[in-house]
């Protein structure tokens, strides 16, 4: 094989060393250069690195240790879509590493990188259709092929967004794509931070995915692990033969929480290998990311200990920093892309604007809201009534920042219950309480997040390695709460007394809101141009609320599909509400 070495850019590598390059996959990763395609690599401590690739039977290349720089570089002629790794001599002999700025892997078990060019992915626009639901969604088991394997991104892009569309979302969220080599860690546990994993096809095959979905006006949001990654041998971990990307402390290095390693942000390298991973996937068009596992970021010894997050000496300068300098480095070169934090705490200013003091993130799960919410609905509703502040204080704090409402995959998997199944009662009771569940959300302020197969109350949890139960469509009870969703998110997108973002409590006032006895709450939702009034009764039992309220209101939507409307008389509003009831009445 034949192979040369050329010039590495000492800007973008003095730059990366600073940890100020938000575009190093421009450095490092497969490019076309004259003589074939160039690679470049980070391992400051080995003493040797050579090019492997199968047209080659694996024997390795020589690298070029640049001085300038400290990089190794090579350019082989290399046919595109070859299978290659680094081998790289460091202080515990010889290793075999896939690249860490490669942008294809192979299919797994496969751990070699592909060599594809970035000149050969098209970059995206980003689209940025207004927020209002997403379909959260792992592309392994949503559905899969006749024989049981996985679906290709151009075989998704047209079953996945037509029926995300068809269903009336505005956006798709996907679990984690970046290449990770065990299927049970969804892909939180990656080895390949710019490479779309090679279970589902190329990045070419991934970018028709978002240029089809931006066809259809849906906007795609991305799950982005970066608090930590995998142990496995090709990975990261240790990757010139030291701690590369983890902390020099042991101690530090690992997150024993999930069996992983920490990423050190306070070593610079590893902050501009981040901030080039964001932007990458946003060069390729897509319109958010979601940081994941940020209280694990931002919290000393979080998850493993008891810690005191209002204490600020238990707070991470370093992972602020790098939380900030993110957000504000996204928003600066992609005005339009949606940063959205996964925070299970209470740190303050996430949403804030940088400028207040804030990090300065558009969107944060409410994380509070959805476990309390759940924890109340999975009662006896006999005891509800002693849990009232379950649907009132979350309103105490609904406006501290920009929240989305979630029903993620984490609570459908490991002994937690499907949706469905969390529901109280018997088998009509259950689906009376999950549509009153959604009403309610869809009610709330914040935008909504629903997991696949929530949509139609799949029975059994949320198994990665299987396709979703679409058989259930054939049942009446399944295929009549599909088409509720389905209706629920059309009234969502259409009155802006129930989307549009307003500040502080302008947009929400309490109509009922001591009505403990009988678990019913009533409140209105406000635009300037409409008011939404939402009655809602969580009990077996007939109730009637006595509202001070003047005029005419006309029944939108709700949950037994009833038809008749309200007037007011002697000043007051009189609802009747039957058993697992909640109701839409917009006033006339």
């Amino acid at each position: 094989m034949k192979y040369t070495y050329g010039d590495v850019d000492d800007v973008a590598a003095y730059l990366f060393h600073r940890g100020e390059n938000a575009e190093s996959y421009g450095l490092f990763g497969p490019h076309r250069r004259d003589g074939g395609i160039s690679f470049t690599l980070y391992a400051p401590r080995a003493e040797k690195v050579e090019f492997a690739a199968a047209s080659n039977d694996w024997q390795g290349l020589p690298m070029k240790r640049d001085t300038a720089t400290g990089l190794f570089q090579i350019t082989a002629d290399v046919p595109e879509g070859d299978s290659y790794k680094f081998k790289i001599l460091g202080e515990g002999g010889w290793t075999w590493k896939a690249d860490p700025f490669a942008f294809s892997s192979e299919k797994i078990p496969g751990t070699a990188s592909v060599a594809v060019p970035l000149e050969s992915i098209p970059p995206g626009e980003i689209l940025a259709p207004p927020l209002y639901s997403i379909y959260e969604c792992h592309l392994g088991s949503w559905m899969r092929s006749e024989d049981d394997d996985f679906l290709n991104y151009r075989e998704l892009a047209h079953k996945l967004i037509d029926y995300v569309k068809e269903m009336n979302f505005s956006h798709v969220e996907l679990l984690p794509i970046m290449e990770h080599p065990y299927d049970g860690s969804w892909g939180y546990q990656a080895t390949g931070f710019f490479s779309v994993t090679g279970r589902y096809g190329s990045p070419q095959d991934f970018a028709y995915f978002i240029r089809y979905a931006h066809e259809k006006g849906i906007g795609v949001i991305l799950d982005w692990p970066c608090a930590h990654f995998c142990k496995d041998e090709q990975g990261l971990r240790h990757f010139d033969g030291t701690p590369t990307y983890e902390s020099d402390a042991p101690y530090f290095a690992e997150n024993r929480i999930w069996d992983t390693m920490a990423f050190d942000f306070t070593k610079p390298h590893v902050r501009s290998f981040l901030y080039s991973s964001a932007d990458y996937f946003a060069r390729l068009g897509i319109d958010g990311i979601r940081v994941d596992a940020v209280s694990y970021m931002l919290y000393k010894g979080f998850g493993e200990e008891a810690t005191d997050t209002k204490d600020p000496a238990n707070v991470r300068e370093e992972s602020l920093y790098f939380l900030k300098e993110l957000v504000g480095r996204m928003k600066a070169r992609h005005p339009k892309l949606l940063m959205i934090a996964e925070e299970s705490e209470d740190f303050p200013g996430l949403t804030a604007t940088q400028k207040s003091g804030g990090v300065g993130f558009d969107r944060k799960w409410n994380m509070g809201w959805m476990h309390d919410t759940l924890k109340y609905m999975e009662m006896d509703p006999i005891y509800r009534k002693y849990h009232h502040d379950a649907l009132t204080f979350p309103m105490v704090y609904a406006f501290n920042e920009r929240y989305i409402l979630p029903f993620s995959h984490d609570e459908v998997v490991h002994g937690k219950k499907s949706m469905l199944n969390k529901m109280y009662g018997s088998y009509e009771e259950k689906f009376a309480q999950l549509r009153l569940l959604y009403l309610y959300m869809v009610a709330q302020s914040g935008e909504k997040l629903l997991f696949m197969g929530q949509e139609f109350g799949q029975f059994k949890e949320w198994v990665d390695h299987e396709e979703l139960e679409w058989f259930l469509l054939n049942y009446d009870s399944h295929k009549s709460l599909k088409e509720f969703v389905q209706s629920l998110l059309k009234i969502h997108r259409e009155h802006p007394a129930l989307s549009r973002p307003l500040p502080a409590y302008e947009g929400f006032k309490w109509q009922a809101v001591d009505e403990k006895e009988t678990s019913s709450i009533a409140f209105s939702r406000i635009a300037e141009e409409e008011e939404i009034l939402v009655a809602c009764n969580f009990t077996p039992a007939e109730t009637t609320l006595r509202l001070p309220l003047e005029g005419k209101y006309l029944r939108l939507f709700d949950t037994h599909m009833k038809k008749e409307g309200l007037v007011s008389e002697s000043g007051y509003l009189s609802i009747k509400l039957s058993p697992y009831e909640g109701s839409y009445f917009i006033k006339a």
